[in-house]
């Protein structure tokens, strides 16, 4: 660990805040999600069983008004908290060696979180460990952020995020970018990732929900080597369909730091909610 890494270890500890992270797929306070699911790339033998993961909630907060309302998106006022938070996710593989998702986060966050009728801003800095499932490529991140979250925007109870991050990058260990560069200890880079997503609901007897996301990350003033070997710059757009039973449909194209190839992604899996 770097010592702009340390520094902003002291600021998490200290609860100094700057800018914002969260993620744009869900602004609600406890997530605890393990859903057991089937990817297939379209590829002959690339099916495989895995187990999407999320574990998110609040460690501390501190209310900074009278109105301490549990609903952040409440209508009737504005609440503002300085919260510390967690947020675990990622897909395991029953073979490692042929996981398409393959990005796997462990984040700490401080937020200031500011709600009105308009919608929530959650703004703070935030550290990561990011890896693959056998822990071959892993980096630490660390920045700042901001995320915008809204719901009922163009129906009853649809929800829209938007989320912003710019950070450093403090590599452990990059297979591709140590091969690339020839380098054992790589320098640190920094990223921007942009996330936005619309959640949809529907009065279906089959699908309960309709999801948008796409993911963005974009490393600034990469090398060349790294630009022409399209590292410097990942896209992933997801479309997802909540079906009745807790079952879902997922239909992906893209990839994110650390997944095997780019390519299409196909999804069955069971929302298992603790």
């Amino acid at each position: 660990m770097n010592t702009k890494l340390g520094v902003l270890f002291a600021l998490l500890s200290g609860g100094v805040l700057m800018n914002a992270q969260a993620n744009a797929a869900d602004l609600s306070p406890k997530v605890a999600n393990l859903n057991p699911v089937v990817m297939d790339t379209g590829n002959a033998g690339e099916t495989v069983l895995g187990l999407e993961y999320q574990f998110k909630g609040d460690l501390l907060s501190k209310a900074l008004s009278d109105n301490e309302g549990s609903d952040l998106l409440a209508a009737d006022g504005s609440i503002r908290n300085v919260v510390l938070s967690y947020d675990i996710r990622g897909t395991l593989a029953t073979d490692k060696e042929k996981n398409p998702k393959d990005f796997q986060t462990f984040g700490l966050d401080v937020q200031l979180l500011h709600s009105t009728d308009k919608g929530t801003l959650k703004s703070g800095a935030f550290v990561k460990y990011e890896m693959d499932q056998g822990f071959d490529s892993k980096q630490w991140r660390y920045g700042l952020g901001a995320t915008y979250g809204k719901s009922s925007l163009l129906a009853s109870h649809d929800f829209l995020g938007v989320d912003v991050n710019y950070g450093t990058i403090a590599v452990d260990s990059d297979v591709e970018r140590e091969a690339l560069l020839g380098e054992e200890t790589l320098a640190d880079y920094d990223r921007v990732d942009a996330e936005v997503l619309y959640l949809y609901p529907l009065k279906n007897p089959l699908i309960d929900t309709v999801e948008f996301n796409y993911r963005i990350f974009y490393e600034l003033d990469a090398p060349d080597i790294i630009k022409a070997n399209r590292l410097d710059q990942y896209e992933l757009i997801t479309l997802h369909l909540g079906l009745k039973n807790k079952l879902y449909l997922a239909y992906s194209e893209g990839k994110l730091p650390f997944d095997r190839q780019a390519g299409q992604l196909f999804q069955l899996g069971i929302s298992h909610n603790f």
